[in-house]
């Protein structure tokens, strides 16, 4: 299953090598590709030259792993059950 497409998370890390407008398009451009082609959004941003020359691929997969960004949503339902319980 193709990872979680999350432009804006990774478009922060691209931004240390490309630049902030230019990360952000092609930040936006590899997640619309990733999701119609149904590839790994990774693979998609890799396959671009430029980017695999000037990004390492390994910190790359880790800033597009939904871990970084999904990662608390269970701890943060719960607190909000819990809130809820102590009305």
């Amino acid at each position: 299953m193709p990872h979680k497409r999350n432009p804006v998370i990774c478009a922060r890390f691209l931004a240390e090598v490309l630049g902030a407008d230019a990360a952000q398009r092609v930040a936006k451009e590899a997640a619309e590709t990733s999701r119609h082609e149904r590839r790994d959004y990774a693979d998609v941003l890799l396959a671009d030259e430029e980017i695999a020359r000037q990004v390492d691929a390994q910190r790359l997969r880790a800033c597009v792993d939904p871990g970084l960004y999904i990662g608390s949503s269970p701890w943060q339902v719960q607190r909000v059950l819990d809130m809820f319980e102590a009305m």
